[in-house]
Parts: C-alpha cells; sequence; structure tokens
C-alpha cells in the first residue's frame, strides 16, 4: 500500500505547478460522488453507467456521480444549477429550448429533426427532448455525468457524454419524509416521499411543489418576471418474487409554467438608429430595459410544459448470465406565447407549441462477474413522432400612430424517428492488474419530416443514416489504490431535418467525434481521493445553425457540416478529510476548442481557430465542509462553496456578425446550516445561493440588424427549511 501511495504522490508532485494554481472546483463532490463514513475513511457511491454496478472510482472514466446526500449539501434543488457542481458541463435554458454542453460538445440546433448532443435519461429512459431535463430535483437516488463519447453502450446523441438522472427505488420496510421551505422573492416549496412494502411488493411515492414570484421586475406593469410555478408527482412499484426476478415500473409526471430561461431584455448598447432596423430603434428608450434586473416587456407570459415519463425495467438471473429489459416511454406537450423583441414596444411575439412521444426498448445480456471476460450485449429500438408549430407575429405599424396590426409566416413541422441498434462490451482480464476493454454499436437512424411556411411546402423529405462506433481502453490497476487508463472511444450525433430552413437545403449531415483519454484515479491516503484526466478530441461535420439576414423580410436559418474542431483538456478532482472534522474537496477543467474551415453565410469570413459555443476555458469550484456535535442536541453539518465560469460563446446562432462573447461568472458563493436533532428524524436547514450576489448571463443571442438581448441568472436568494424522517 506505501509503495502505491507513493507512486501516486510521484505522478502528482510532477503536475504539481498546475495542481497549485487551479485547485478548484466540483463542490458536489466530484466525479467520484465521495462521502466520509464516521471513521473518517472515504466511501464511495455505486454507479451503472457502464451497464452494471460498480464504485465510480473503479470505472475507467472521468465520471461525476452526485447522490441525494451531495446535492442536499450543496444545495442543488435544479439541474440549472449542475453546472456550478460539474466541470466543463454548461445548461442554457433559452425560451422553449435548452442547451446543454460537455466539454464544448453541444448542440445549438433548434429543430424539431434535430437531435442534442449529450443524451439525458431518466431511471434509464432516453429523454429526446433536453427541455425534459429543466426541472426540480427530488427524491433523487444520484446524477452521473459521463464525459467524453459514449458511442458503444448509449449510442447515438451521445458525442459529448450522458446525463443519467435515476430516483430512489422502492424498498422493504415503511420510510417516509418531507419538508417544507420558504425564501427570497416569496419562494414556497414543498417535496416529500413515503416507503412502503415488504421483501416481495414495495411501493414509493414523491412529490415536489415549488413556486415564487420571480426576480425580474417588469417595469413596463410591475409584474415579476423568472418566476417559479412547478409541480411534479411520482410513483414507483417494485416487485421480487424470487431472488432471480428484479421487476420495477414507475410513471413522473411534471407541469412547469415557470418563466425561468423566456425572459428576454434587448440591450440599449445595440444602438438607437431606427434606419438600421433594429428593434431597439424601432423602441426607443421609453421602451428599454432600465437594468438587467428591471426590464420592459408588453407581452403578457402565457406558458406551459407538461411532461411524462413511464418506464418497466425486469431482471432475471440466470446464473451465468442476467437477461434485463428497459421499456420506456415520453411525452412532452409545451404551449408559449412571450415577448420576442425584448421591449415593451408592441413589434414583435412569439407563439408556439409542440407536442412529442417516444417509445423505446432495450434488452440487454450481461456476464456474471469474475469470468475471463466479463461482458456485456445488448440491442435496442427506438421510434418517435412530433409537431411542432412556431410563428413571429410582426406589428406591421410599428412606428406610425396606427394601433397594432400583427402579420406573420406561421411553420408547422410534423416528424416520425426510428432507430435500432446492436451494441457490446467486453473487459478482458489479460492478468490481474491489465485488463483491455473493447466495444462497439452498429447505428440506424431513419427520419421523415414534413412542413410548411405560410402555405408553402417547406420540408418533405426522408433521410437515413447508419455509422458503427467502437472503442479500446487499457487498464492498469497496480494497487487498489491506483489505477491508470488510456484508450480511444467514437460517437455521432444523428443527421436530421431543420424546418425553419428557407434556402433550398432542409436536411443535414451527422457529426462525428473520435477522442483519446487517458487518465489516474488514486487514494493516496484512506481519507483523500485524487483523480487526473486528460483529453483530445477530433470533432468533425459540426452541426452549426447560423441566421443571416441578405434581405430583413425574408430572413434565413441554415445549418452546415461544413466545419471541424480541435478539443482538449485536462481535468483534476480532489476531496480530502483534512483534520477533525473538516472535508476540502475541489476540482478544475481547464478546456481548450479550436474551430476551422467554417465559412460564414452572412459576410464570408472563415472563422478559423474561435471557440465551440458554451465552452468555458476554466471551470471550477471548491467547498469546505464541517461538521460538528452540538453537546447532546443533535449534529450541525455547514458548507459553503466557491463557483467560477470563464467566459463563453453562447450557443443561439454562430456567425461572425453574431459576436456573442460574454463574461462568466468570476465566482459564485453558495452555502448550507443544517441542524438535525437527536434522532435524526427531524432538522433545520438554511440555503443561501449567490450570496455574493453577482450579475452574470445564462443566455445571450445577437440577431443583426433585429436585435441583441440577454437573459440574467438569480441574485443573491435564501431559503429556510423544516424537515422530518421517519
Amino acid at each position: 500500500m506505501l509503495s502505491a501511495r507513493l507512486i501516486v504522490i510521484s505522478v502528482l508532485g510532477s503536475c504539481a505547478g498546475i495542481e497549485l494554481s487551479i485547485a478548484a472546483e466540483s463542490a458536489a463532490g466530484g466525479e467520484t460522488a465521495v462521502s466520509l463514513d464516521q471513521g473518517g475513511v472515504i466511501s464511495e457511491i455505486v454507479v451503472t453507467a457502464r451497464k452494471r454496478s460498480q464504485t465510480a472510482q473503479s470505472v475507467p472514466a472521468t465520471i461525476q456521480a452526485l447522490d441525494g446526500e451531495r446535492l442536499a449539501m450543496s444545495g442543488i434543488i435544479d439541474t440549472r444549477d449542475l453546472p456550478k457542481a460539474t466541470p466543463s458541463l454548461s445548461v442554457a435554458p433559452a425560451f422553449r429550448e435548452t442547451f446543454v454542453a460537455l466539454r464544448g460538445i453541444t448542440n445549438n440546433v433548434r429543430s424539431l429533426g434535430a437531435d442534442p448532443s449529450v443524451a439525458v435519461n431518466f431511471n434509464g429512459i432516453y429523454l429526446p427532448r433536453t427541455t425534459m431535463l429543466l426541472t426540480e430535483l427530488y427524491d433523487v437516488e444520484r446524477i452521473e455525468v459521463l464525459k467524453g463519447p459514449q458511442g458503444d453502450l448509449y449510442g447515438r446523441n451521445a458525442t459529448g457524454g450522458a446525463i443519467n438522472v435515476l430516483s430512489r427505488e422502492p424498498e422493504p420496510g415503511f420510510s417516509a419524509e418531507a419538508f417544507a421551505g420558504v425564501g427570497s422573492y416569496d419562494l414556497r416549496r414543498t417535496q416529500g416521499a413515503v416507503n412502503l412494502g415488504n421483501d416481495v411488493v414495495a411501493l414509493r411515492v414523491s412529490g415536489a411543489i415549488a413556486e415564487d414570484d420571480g426576480y425580474t421586475k417588469n417595469a413596463f406593469n410591475g409584474s415579476r418576471l423568472d418566476h417559479l410555478d412547478f409541480e411534479s408527482f411520482r410513483v414507483a412499484l417494485g416487485w421480487k418474487p424470487t431472488s432471480d426476478i428484479d421487476v420495477t415500473a414507475f410513471w413522473h409526471q411534471a407541469n412547469d409554467e415557470s418563466s425561468i430561461g423566456y425572459l428576454i431584455s434587448a440591450d440599449p448598447a445595440f444602438g438607437l438608429d431606427p434606419s438600421q432596423f433594429g428593434y431597439v430603434g424601432l423602441a426607443g428608450p421609453e421602451n428599454l430595459r432600465l437594468s438587467p434586473r428591471r426590464v420592459r416587456s408588453n407581452q403578457p407570459l402565457e406558458l406551459g410544459r407538461k411532461g411524462e415519463i413511464a418506464g418497466l425495467t425486469a431482471s432475471l438471473d440466470l446464473g451465468a448470465v442476467t437477461l434485463k429489459s428497459i421499456t420506456g416511454y415520453t411525452r412532452f406537450e409545451s404551449e408559449d406565447r412571450y415577448d420576442t423583441d425584448g421591449t415593451s414596444a408592441p413589434i414583435e411575439y412569439t407563439d408556439a407549441g409542440q407536442r412529442y412521444r417516444s417509445f423505446s426498448q432495450e434488452v440487454q445480456l450481461l456476464s456474471a462477474a469474475g469470468q475471463l471476460i466479463d461482458w456485456v450485449v445488448g440491442g435496442y429500438f427506438y421510434r418517435d413522432r412530433g409537431t411542432d408549430r412556431y410563428s413571429n407575429p410582426f406589428n406591421d405599424n410599428i412606428g406610425t400612430d396606427n394601433p397594432p396590426s400583427y402579420s406573420s409566416h406561421p411553420n408547422h413541422a410534423r416528424l416520425k424517428g426510428k432507430s435500432v441498434a446492436a451494441y457490446g462490451q467486453g473487459t478482458i482480464h489479460l492478468s490481474p492488474s491489465l485488463d483491455l476493454i473493447v466495444g462497439g454499436r452498429y447505428t440506424r437512424d431513419e427520419k421523415t419530416g414534413f412542413s410548411t411556411i405560410d402555405t408553402e411546402v417547406n420540408v418533405d423529405e426522408t433521410v437515413r443514416f447508419e455509422k458503427f462506433t467502437p472503442s479500446a481502453q487499457l487498464v492498469w490497476t497496480p494497487h487498489a489504490d491506483l489505477m491508470l487508463y488510456g484508450g480511444v472511444s467514437t460517437g455521432f450525433k444523428s443527421g436530421g431535418l431543420n424546418f425553419l430552413d428557407t434556402s433550398g437545403f432542409p436536411s443535414f449531415e451527422p457529426e462525428n467525434i473520435t477522442a483519446y483519454e487517458v487518465g489516474l484515479k488514486s487514494r493516496p491516503f484512506d481519507a483523500s481521493i485524487v483523480n487526473v484526466s486528460a483529453f483530445y478530441y477530433d470533432y468533425r461535420d459540426i452541426q452549426l445553425r447560423t441566421s443571416f439576414f441578405f434581405d430583413p423580410n425574408d430572413p434565413k436559418v441554415a445549418i452546415t457540416n461544413a466545419s471541424s474542431a480541435e478539443v482538449w483538456g485536462v481535468e483534476l478532482q480532489a476531496q480530502s478529510r483534512l483534520i477533525g472534522p473538516l472535508e476540502l474537496d475541489a476540482n478544475v477543467a481547464y478546456l481548450s476548442t479550436s474551430v476551422s474551415g467554417y465559412v460564414s453565410p452572412t459576410n464570408g469570413a472563415v472563422l478559423n481557430g474561435r471557440e465551440l459555443p458554451m465552452s468555458p476555458q476554466w471551470s471550477g469550484n471548491v467547498g469546505l465542509l464541517i461538521e460538528l456535535p452540538i453537546a447532546d442536541l443533535g449534529d450541525l453539518r455547514l458548507r459553503a462553496e466557491y463557483a467560477f465560469r470563464s467566459e463563453i460563446l453562447f450557443p443561439y446562432t454562430y456567425d461572425a456578425e453574431a459576436d456573442t462573447i460574454n463574461d462568466g461568472y468570476s465566482g459564485v458563493v453558495n452555502a448550507t446550516a443544517r441542524f438535525t436533532f437527536r434522532g435524526e428524524r427531524v432538522y433545520l436547514e438554511l440555503i443561501g445561493r449567490n450570496l455574493n450576489d453577482g450579475l452574470y448571463r445564462t443566455f445571450h443571442a445577437n440577431f443583426p440588424p433585429f436585435v441583441r438581448f440577454d437573459g440574467f441568472g438569480p441574485p443573491r436568494t435564501v431559503e429556510g427549511r423544516i424537515g422530518i424522517k421517519f
């Protein structure tokens, strides 16, 4: 053990300059989601990132696993807060879309016929629309963030990685827990769960309700914007008639009428010259925002998002192998009406709606552990169907004394898609300390789409794609406290259809990625973990959405595969029990992205060397935890975190005319304090978010010559809770 730890210290010592300069990140537990037991030794969470149960520290990949306890300690209640706890992850809610990026790999294409670059799964069920990720978190067992392409086990649309959200499963016995909270801007939040059952049948029911008045004031009519209005319900049933059979079914429903991500305000710095056709100039200074927290908007927000996820997972232990089936169904609906121009002048608004359904069936066959080769093979079938309507009514009488008269060019689209895949992965134990892991997946996709703009047919096409995505990796474990790994993996994101295209090229091709990664996972001491990874991506045929306006009356939205990029970076995570009750965790990510071969359709400029959207060069977080017994009354847990992110290029459009680079956040301070009374049944908790009241953008878009507008993150907020457990 001592020699292995000396090896770790020696390797880390060679990187000491880097480690000392970037010791920050992952307040939410880092890639190993570790915790300390009462003996002061770090214990690990078991994850299923590679389709079988393993400790996160034993998986040769960069995985960030956040369990429910760590989420609570960090005050994370919403998926929008995950980037502050996860290096290289960015989440940007914008209108009726949510952009998600991992290590710079993202999707800025807003189309029913396009797919995400980061696969999001809920209890093993793939979520086809990233907006379904935008949700409050409750009764969560853990969240697993897998970084890098997952082409073999997760398949298409996982070029950047995968995010797995797993809720708590029903278990034998009775338990119940709930909390009620109040806070800033008249926040009211309640969550609860009840579990009952025996060794054969168990039932778990949980739910969440959250609402507040909003943290942005509308100076036009005195209303509040950026408000929270969310409710959700979940039921899960477990059945285990024998030790060899395990069946779990669940149904999850959510109704979200929040306006977070929909509020935009036009930037007055754009200029006030009406001759430039800018909305700012058309509106005049009396209709513009006074500050990021005091805006002017004349269009009442009418919003609604509803989603359902249902799943049935069954496994049968046959001794040498285990047969597993995962059946999934999702439904998503939205109805939105919101201000488009970002001013209180009656210029333009958006009226949109979407319906989406999907069904999936996956079958896996897993070998028993401890064989010469540990393997998993599987088959996957997926189909979906959706409709989308979208229009931007424009006031033709703007700038006159006449009453508003709106005209629009509505877009209506329909999509049907299906995908089939076969995959496998095997771990060959070459020696007690050396493993070779190989895998691959064959995928075939088909999409059929139809759309009209006004009454003219814009898209009527069927596209088909197929791809084989292999992977290979060597893993050396000279000691239980040290693992070194290196390998190559591939991934692809399916091509699709651009229903907003008016340029005559409605379809676009798949994008492909080849990734090389090396890493080290170690336990230099019992109460510490230090992990390092470095990666390089060859990213090709990138799907990029660009708006260009040769004629203001006929704007075009194009999606091209013209560009490629080089991506490389380094991530470091460390966690240690310092002395007594003190624990420090720190992570950092450095990311470099460079695009080549992209030509702007607006002015012909070549965009070589520009960074990818949502790719902060530096991102990090550092956290300090203190746990103290208070006489015979109970236990006090204090945690403080500091998160930072350098500037990013926001993803709405990608063009030399729309230079949307903006500052990140130089520092956001969060803290929690929980006192648990003796007996561990009742607790009081105080949560502070953005305690330094930092102002930072969550979204920015530039549409010359129309408008440049922004969305901003929440200000300082405080929440108090009282909770109970049985």
